[in-house]
């Protein structure tokens, strides 16, 4: 649907605003490029953890002794994550104007 409503968009507005056209284009390939990053740092993670747990398998390691350094700086990145949200949460809300 949001394909029709895409091309019924281009057009009528084509004669009216000839960069649309190329505006959709870059915006289509700007997000396509966006979520393809997501999803490779995503599978990124979890294959760098199977590989963790591999490691730590082999060699009879604790996971306290594997994973020290993602325990301590836990509370750092839960707080990035909750601050991140939270900006862009005031920048919907400022764009919208609610």
């Amino acid at each position: 649907m949001d394909v029709l409503v895409d091309v019924f968009l281009i057009v009528f507005n084509v004669i009216n605003s000839p960069v649309l056209i190329v505006m959709r284009l870059i915006r289509h390939y700007i997000g396509e490029w966006f979520v393809n990053l997501i999803k490779g740092m995503i599978k990124g993670v979890a294959h760098w953890f199977a590989r963790k747990r591999e490691y730590r398998l082999k060699h009879g390691h604790g996971i306290f002794r594997t994973y020290w350094y993602l325990i301590i700086f836990s509370p750092f990145i839960v707080l990035g994550i909750w601050l991140l949200g939270a900006l862009l949460y005031g920048m919907y809300l400022g764009y919208h104007g609610k």
